[in-house]
């Protein structure tokens, strides 16, 4: 698992070191995460309370698509799908005032390993002789 740290880079100055926490995601999808859990937080409550209507429902999940598209849009995420889970979402859940929303998300990693692959290209040098000759 890798860390992150302040370090002196080849450019002057100090740069940020390493892109994951300690259980080895990626510093930015962690918050990314974070960053829709305070929206879920905020936009929870003042709900509370409203009736389990299929338009409530819906307007819910088009709410927090149109939002997560949005986001999308700024470059804060590759894209995400939000819906009513198809299993979660009983009879037994809902009697209880229960309903389940799934947020699938994909957000971008970043560039931690550029890898360049040098090889010596014969077709250049055989291309260049013709030339010459």
């Amino acid at each position: 698992y890798g860390i992150c740290y302040f370090a002196r880079t080849s450019r002057g100055g100090f740069s940020l070191i390493g892109n994951r926490t300690l259980s080895g995601r990626f510093i930015n999808i962690d918050r990314l995460e974070l960053a829709i859990i305070r929206k879920l937080i905020a936009t929870t409550e003042p709900d509370m309370g409203c009736l389990l209507s299929k338009e409530f429902m819906q307007s819910k999940v088009i709410s927090l698509q149109n939002w997560l598209d949005g986001e999308a849009s700024a470059g804060k995420l590759i894209g995400a799908k939000v819906y009513l889970h198809p299993t979660l979402n009983n009879v037994e859940n809902y009697r209880n005032g229960e309903w389940h929303i799934v947020i699938g998300f994909a957000g971008y990693s970043p560039n931690e390993h550029m890898v360049y692959h040098l090889r010596e290209d014969v077709g250049i040098v055989k291309a260049w002789l013709e030339e010459v000759l």
